[in-house]
């Protein structure tokens, strides 16, 4: 992402997902044509997700369920719940509750990062359409 332009794209955390904390003015913004160019030129090099055992999809929706109340509870009262493996799908629009760079939404994953699926972190974006927890 970097040679591609995108000089202040963030390291993994330990759990191997992207945090993107970006805004106005950062490079990181899903939404523009040069991040989205980048995005589709890097794909291949991420790696393949692992298959999550019934127990660990289980454990995983919790965990989501957890992190989606509290979001709602700060603030965010549209947060979707997980999919069956934890994941979140958003779609966000500019200015909505559910676009990470609303200020509202940032202060709300702070106060709930602990709930992260992952075991915490930070709320991971893509430009696909949706959103996952504990990548």
């Amino acid at each position: 992402m970097r040679a591609h332009g995108i000089t202040a794209f963030p390291d993994p955390n330990p759990q191997g997902g992207i945090a993107l904390g970006g805004g106005p003015g950062t490079g990181l913004d899903p939404r523009s044509p040069q991040f989205k160019a980048a995005n589709r030129a890097c794909r291949s090099l991420l790696p393949p997700r692992k298959a999550l055992s019934p127990a660990q999809q289980a454990e995983a929706k919790a965990q989501g369920l957890k992190f989606a109340q509290c979001m709602r509870a700060h603030g965010i009262s549209d947060f979707p719940d997980p999919n069956s493996q934890g994941n979140f799908q958003i779609q966000a629009n500019a200015g909505s509750g559910l676009d990470p760079h609303n200020p509202r939404f940032q202060a709300a994953n702070k106060a709930c990062e602990h709930d992260l699926p992952g075991k915490g972190g930070s709320f991971n974006t893509n430009t696909s359409g949706g959103s996952g927890g504990g990548s």
